[in-house]
């Protein structure tokens, strides 16, 4: 039933990529070219065009969650077409870091009109070609194009249909034999079948694949090849590709499906390939790259070629050696070797080193403190629960955590009460903290969060807060995790940096919903040298400017590369 099979390497390395490359400006790339040039450009919000909102009738994963968790979420539309649901409680574990990622381990081409050019018609007359139009949509063809019968008898019946001469229909139909191979797909297979098998499929008469087959080397590329005239069966005939599933034993969750109309790429996702529609050459190319590189190991490279030098850069033009961001990146990465932080200190606060010149002093603060209390291990806990003694000093009148160890400076900021309550949690004495964790849950439940918080802009980086809570506190998943899982499926299709969009994506593979969407959309982002654009993390509300911290934004990318390709590999 198959075709040709993979005879290995020709050593050949095609430079058409290399020119695509340079012509786009970058090397990971999207097909929405506005995307494109986001990811280059401008720290502004990348809005998904292809927002579908579908119904919110998803499995629950927190079965016995009391009714108060419940209140807001009843009427949730918040799921995507591209959102799949797990059972179980992914916030119970953590997956391990990845040295390595890739999606696909198959590319399945389509041959009409994507490894093929399709014919053109400048070859021939204007009549032969809107003959040609009534020939490839007759039932003779259909029946010629499954190997039913031969090419004379299809150009006879075509010929008694539609009252044409034999010589207007054989003109009509060698021109619909004219299929030429795409010098540009060409490429893009050469490209990927070093790292993916890769297959064809198409609707071709016996006669063009063996006119092809003389051509050697490029249908040798593939591992197999699968044709309606061998099969008997033609796309979107869903009875095709299931006769290539069961001849090739592809997964289709791990194959990429590159097809040439909507119909097509419809029956392919009905058995669960991750399909695209190709249209213009180069565009398709960007896509599947961006689908079918791997990304990790460029970011790694790119975190440890700038270790010790990830700061904080502001919109007020200056920069900032952030403590805090070292220990979330530290959190992020379990890897000490990309930040800097003092061996010494047991007393945290936002610097590192010296105040910069044109900012004001902090005191020591919960987020700092939190944060490096839980990730250092160098830290003993008896300086752990003096810190925490300390925090409890500076509630408010209802016992809320304050955002600063200082009567100088009085501040709540609900994202650091998370914080707070996460360290509290871990170490065992959550239960002095009931009142923040109730105003956390009052702020998650009417989504009181939903512009950002007085430092904290991003709605998705709080979100992933409260995951990271969730994960060092299981008494709370039962009462938090419905409400929590809901508000993420209410942010699948919102817009957002790299830094939004890596914190929705840990924070809802954390409640058992992976989105594919938008991790297409995040690899999107990616730049050529691994990294991706620094996304905004703080707001200075006195001076109207804010913060972004590009090594937090490719840490927490990774992050969520891996807590993502965890859940879908189950």
């Amino acid at each position: 039933m198959s075709g040709r099979h993979l005879h290995g390497s020709t050593g050949f390395r095609p430079t058409l990529l290399q020119n695509i490359q340079s012509s786009l400006g970058f090397g990971w790339y999207s097909m929405d070219k506005s995307k494109s040039s986001l990811a280059q450009s401008t720290r502004t919000s990348v809005p998904d065009p292809d927002a579908v909102p579908v119904s919110s009738d998803i499995p629950t994963i927190f079965p016995d969650s009391p009714p108060e968790s419940r209140s807001h979420s009843q009427s949730t539309k918040a799921a995507a077409t591209s959102v799949s649901t797990v059972q179980g409680n992914p916030l119970s574990y953590s997956p391990p870091h990845l040295d390595t990622f890739k999606w696909f381990d198959n590319v399945l081409f389509e041959l009409n009109s994507v490894f093929l050019s399709s014919p053109d018609g400048s070859e021939v007359d204007k009549r032969t070609k809107g003959i040609r139009y009534d020939v490839i949509t007759s039932l003779a063809w259909s029946k010629f194009e499954k190997g039913l019968i031969a090419v004379e008898e299809c150009q006879a019946q075509i010929s008694a249909k539609l009252d044409l001469s034999e010589a207007e229909v054989a003109d009509a139909v060698d021109s619909a034999m004219l299929w030429r191979i795409s010098p540009e797909m060409l490429a893009l297979a050469m490209e990927l079948r070093s790292t993916h098998s890769i297959y064809a499929v198409g609707n071709l008469p016996q006669p063009v694949f063996d006119r092809l087959k003389t051509l050697h080397e490029p249908l040798d590329l593939f591992n197999d090849i699968f044709i309606s005239s061998n099969l008997n069966e033609r796309l979107p005939h869903p009875a095709i590709l299931k006769k290539a599933l069961n001849a090739a034993d592809l997964d289709p969750e791990r194959t990429l499906y590159i097809g040439s109309h909507i119909d097509n790429v419809i029956t392919a996702r009905s058995f669960g390939f991750y399909g695209i529609t190709c249209g213009d050459p180069l565009e398709c190319i960007a896509h599947a790259l961006q689908l079918c590189r791997e990304p990790i190991a460029k970011a790694k490279a790119w975190l440890k070629s700038e270790a010790g030098k990830l700061d904080l850069e502001t919109s007020l033009g200056i920069t900032v050696k952030d403590a805090y961001m070292q220990y979330c990146i530290l959190d992020a990465t379990d890897d000490k070797s990309l930040i800097y932080y003092d061996p010494d200190q047991r007393l945290f606060s936002w610097y590192y080193g010296p105040i910069p010149s044109g900012l004001k002093e902090f005191p020591p603060d919960v987020d700092c403190n939190s944060l490096a209390y839980s990730v250092f291990d160098h830290l003993d806990d008896g300086a752990r629960q003096g810190v925490m003694d300390q925090m409890l000093q500076y509630v408010d009148s209802e016992g809320i955590l304050q955002g600063y160890l200082s009567d100088d400076k009085v501040r709540v900021d609900i994202l650091m009460c998370v914080n707070g309550l996460a360290l509290f949690n871990e170490y065992g004495r959550g239960h002095q903290l009931a009142a923040t964790e109730e105003w956390i849950f009052k702020v998650l439940d009417t989504r009181a969060f939903r512009d950002g918080t007085h430092y904290y802009p991003s709605p998705d980086v709080f979100l992933y807060y409260v995951s990271r809570l969730l994960r060092k506190a299981p008494n709370l998943r039962q009462r938090f995790g419905h409400v929590l899982r809901d508000c993420v499926l209410e942010r699948t299709e919102a817009g957002g940096d790299a830094l939004a969009l890596a914190s929705r994506l840990i924070a809802a593979a954390r409640c058992g919903v992976r989105n594919d969407r938008n991790m297409e959309r995040l690899l999107a982002l990616q730049r050529e040298d691994g990294s991706w654009e620094a996304g905004v993390v703080y707001q200075f509300t006195r001076v109207s400017g804010v913060a972004w911290h590009q090594g937090l934004t490719v840490s927490l990318a990774v992050l969520a590369i891996e807590e993502w390709d965890y859940l879908r590999r189950g």
